[in-house]
């Protein structure tokens, strides 16, 4: 390796490092303090506090979450939520893991980035999904929403940002993996090479 591609490789290497102990730092925050602290504001509702929840297309508020049903489609909501948003970071982190390793060109990074592009595609269908199953157990009373908390479910023009992200990160993989293919295959012609000399 020449010293300018070697110069890159270590460009890569440190920030891969870096990026995946920011990573490391928002999946521990995420768990010990956001996620606690959404379920206890859910469950445990001081007086004269209002309530106000905002995930994504769908948004509560109001003074005091009374029903049950709603309670529970709120925690529905925020665990699948939560759940997308770590298994998505989890596999952002191992991405660069695999960087800060040097592993550029090899199939863990194709792997995960692969991964990653369908939990991107996942979470921009649970965009529509969503708001729409909120409006629809609403509407057949599934879900008891009290007058006095409002409710909003929506379609964002943002949403095409989700399935734009997904695609974007598939497409990476893609390359990533002909990249992975091109260097397999002169490490091919390398050998046959040194067996013919």
């Amino acid at each position: 390796m020449n010293a300018t591609n070697e110069l890159r490789v270590r460009k890569i290497r440190k920030f891969g490092g870096l990026a995946r102990a920011a990573c490391t730092a928002c999946i521990a925050f995420t768990v010990l303090l956001a996620a606690p602290w959404g379920f206890y504001s859910i469950f445990v509702q001081r007086p004269g506090v209002r309530f106000a929840l905002d995930i994504g297309p769908v948004s509560f508020s109001g003074d005091r979450i009374e029903s049950l049903s709603l309670q529970i489609w709120i925690v529905v909501i925020v665990v699948l939520n939560l759940a997308l948003f770590l298994r998505m970071l989890w596999h952002v982190r191992a991405v660069f893991d695999h960087l800060a390793r040097g592993e550029i060109y090899t199939a863990g990074p194709v792997r995960r980035l692969r991964a990653l592009g369908r939990l991107l595609l996942a979470g921009a269908g649970l965009q529509i999904i969503i708001p729409a199953l909120t409006l629809l157990l609403a509407g057949v009373h599934v879900v008891e929403i009290p007058a006095t908390m409002h409710y909003t479910a929506r379609l964002s023009t943002s949403l095409f940002t989700g399935f734009a992200a997904a695609g974007v990160v598939m497409l990476l993989s893609w390359v990533l993996d002909v990249g992975l293919g091109l260097r397999e295959e002169a490490d091919e012609l390398r050998r046959d090479a040194e067996l013919v000399v």
